[in-house]
């Protein structure tokens, strides 16, 4: 999936590819952009062992979005997908700690 960013000045983008890009900005500008732009909203986050959080922002219509933060606050939209389903399943036998 393809997506232009064409009148937001804040966001930088780098072409990697024909089919690929890296969409970037500060965490706040990032999220507000998506939540505008594709109804994607933060459903769910997590910290990586070098301090940057990951969080998946997701749509009604099932389209999600995986951005990495660092700890100095840029936000890095790393992959995009279509069809994300929410599985509750998969997490009842999981030990509480």
């Amino acid at each position: 999936m393809l997506r232009v960013v064409a009148f937001l000045p804040v966001l930088v983008f780098a072409v990697e590819s024909a089919s690929a890009e890296t969409l970037c900005a500060p965490h706040s500008d990032l999220v507000e952009y998506l939540r505008d732009t594709y109804r994607e909203v933060p459903t769910a986050s997590g910290t990586t062992a070098g301090s940057n959080r990951v969080e998946i922002l997701v749509s009604r219509d099932g389209t999600w979005m995986l951005i990495v933060t660092t700890p100095q606050g840029r936000s890095c939209a790393e992959v995009a997908g279509n069809g994300w389903r929410e599985r509750p399943d998969l997490n009842k036998d999981t030990p509480e700690t």
